[in-house]
């Protein structure tokens, strides 16, 4: 993630990020892995949207919000409850979605990356 693929931005030009994301359509969850680096002003939200890239889009699922984290900081946790046609659409298409970090200083959003699927190894 990083403050250049933030739309609109601008993001927080220095300041990237790291999201690892975990589907399970079958529980109705997602679990995920944030962290960031160098966020101006206190993280206060992340949220998965749909939107290509160099778009914006609604929210899907909000990963935590209201929250108070340090500009430099991580946090994971598992989101229940959502719908396993979003979950299956997520799998199948990636790069229709994005996660992004919103600060208080970057309240449209400091950081942004669109998903993509892990290559195993």
């Amino acid at each position: 993630m990083s403050g250049a693929e933030e739309e609109p931005g601008p993001g927080d030009a220095n300041a990237t990020g790291q999201a690892d994301l975990r589907l399970n359509q079958g529980q109705r969850r997602i679990c995920f892995e944030l962290s960031w680096e160098n966020i101006d002003g206190t993280v206060v939200a992340a949220h998965i949207h749909e939107a290509p890239a160099g778009d914006f889009g609604d929210i899907v699922v909000p990963l935590f919000e209201p929250a108070s984290f340090a500009g430099t900081d991580e946090f994971s946790d598992c989101v229940f409850g959502i719908d396993k046609g979003l979950i299956k659409d997520i799998r199948r298409h990636p790069d229709d979605y994005y996660v992004n970090v919103h600060s208080t200083l970057f309240t449209a959003g400091a950081v942004r990356g669109q998903l993509e699927k892990k290559q195993p190894k």
